[in-house]
This record gives C-alpha cells, structure tokens and sequence, in this order.
C-alpha cells in the first residue's frame, strides 16, 4: 500500500515558470502519466479560478512548445507522446490565440534565421530535422490555413517552400523529407487551392530521379540537376520483381527512427519513396 501511495500523482500541480520546472514536473513518467499532470496542472490553474492564471497557462504553453520539439529529436523518437501533446497545445492555443500565434511566430522565425544562414554559406543545404517539420505540422493543426494571409502560417509556408528549393536531395531519406514537406503543403492549401510552383518543381524532379535516362538532357530548376549520381537515386534495378508485390509507403516516423539508414537504400525503400509521389 505504501509503495502505490507513493506512485499515485499527486491531484494538485503548480504551473511551472522555467523549462527545468517542466523538465522535472514530467520528467520520469509515462506518456499517460504526462497527460495525467498537464491535465491537473490546467485544472488546477484554471483562468477563471484567480486572477493571473491565465497569463500562467500562456507560459505554460510556450514551455510545451518548446518541449515538442525536445520531443522530436530523442532517439528513439516517442511519437505517442508527441500526439498526445498536440491535443493541450491545441485547447491552450484556443484560450489564447494571440499570445500562441506569437509563441509559435518566435520559433518559426528563429529556425528560418538558422536554415537561412545556412544557405548563404553554402549551396550544399540539408534537409531540416525532424523538429522543425513536426512544428509545420504543428502549425497546421493549431491554426486556419485558408486564410490568404496569417501571421504564422504565411511565414511558415514560405520556409517550406525554401526548403524545396535550396535542399538537394543526396540521399533516399532526403527524398522522404521533401515528399514530406509536399504533403504537408496539401494539408495546408486544399481549402484555398492555392498554386505553390515549388512543390510542382519538386514532384516532377523527383519523378525524374526514379526513371532510366535516355541520351536526352532535361532542364529542371533547383535543386535538382539533369546530371551527377543523384540522377539515379530512385532508379530500380529489378523493377518488374517489385509489379507484383504490395509496397507500404513509409511514415516521417520510420524515416527518422531508422538507425541504419541502409533500410532506406533498398528496392523496396526506393519503391516507396516512390509510392508516395
């Protein structure tokens, strides 16, 4: 009995004013358990029980934005915990959207001065980590896409747009990324049907990296090149062995929890890559 009580969680939680005071609210403790505590720490400090509790669970939702993205860089990557988070995200964003939409704006804003810096040294840019392309998914989910212009989502689509155009693909998880991103620029604009030339560009270089080449050169915008060995990179080797069987296209979660990226290099891994164009 002892030994439970002292498992139990406590029904009563502060809100914490650091990132450490989160670290080591949650810290520890399942995925359910966490919900458990951010579940009571909301209860418990709810806007309308004192007066400047509201301006706590604002802090309390940058703190978690933060940790989002904490998230989706350990290995191995929790993706239960990462859902289940997007849901007090949401619900503390529709309390206060306008403190949100700045929270979210600050780090949109800081990962686009990292990857911009990037680009103005070298032309070999890499392809974003999984934290910045969860916070586009993030994004999406906590704020209206459709919208012609959003003081969030207008800047982050044009950081996803930059991504298409100045990160060549090098390798099979590069071209997993990107596809990503193109899926995620679907999610955004199938209310507004708007046209991004970008994602058009990328679908069709794409295309182009999975078929034979013929004597015939042809003319793509960055940041494909109609020449080099990353013109063969989705090319098959056995493609009639492949018609018959079923291929499974591969999650941003598989892409990213791989530790051997040779997974990625096989037939079936090119196949679906392919599969999701």
């Amino acid at each position: 009995m002892v030994e439970e009580a002292k498992k139990e969680l406590p029904y009563t939680f502060g809100v914490p004013c650091n990132y450490d005071e989160l670290l080591s609210l949650v810290g520890g403790y399942s995925a359910d358990d966490q919900m458990t505590i951010l579940d009571r720490v909301r209860k418990c400090n709810h806007s309308s029980l004192a007066e400047g509790n509201k301006e706590k669970l604002e802090t309390l939702f940058s703190l978690l934005v933060e940790y989002y993205g904490d998230l989706a860089n350990e290995r191995p990557l929790k993706i239960d915990l990462i859902d289940k988070l997007v849901r007090h995200l949401y619900e503390l964003c529709q309390q206060s959207p306008m403190k949100s939409a700045e929270v979210l704006q600050s780090v949109i804003h800081d990962k686009y001065g990292e990857f911009d810096s990037i680009c103005e040294k070298t032309t070999k840019v890499k392809y974003p980590g999984l934290d910045i392309l969860l916070y586009f998914k993030l994004v999406s989910l906590l704020f209206p896409t459709s919208d012609f212009r959003h003081s969030v989502v207008t800047p982050t689509m044009l950081f996803m747009s930059q991504i298409l155009t100045h990160c060549q693909p090098t390798n099979h998880r590069d071209v997993a990324v990107g596809l990503f991103v193109c899926s995620l620029f679907l999610q955004y604009i199938h209310l507004s049907k708007k046209f991004v030339p970008e994602v058009v560009n990328y679908l069709q270089g794409v295309l182009y990296l999975g078929t034979r080449k013929e004597d015939s050169v042809c003319h793509f915008l960055p940041p494909f090149k109609p020449y080099g060995k990353q013109t063969q990179l989705l090319a098959l080797e056995k493609e009639e062995s492949l018609r018959e069987r079923e291929i499974s296209p591969l999650s941003i979660s598989q892409v990213f929890s791989s530790i051997n990226t040779e997974e990625l290099n096989t037939e079936i891994g090119r196949a679906s890559c392919r599969e999701r164009v």
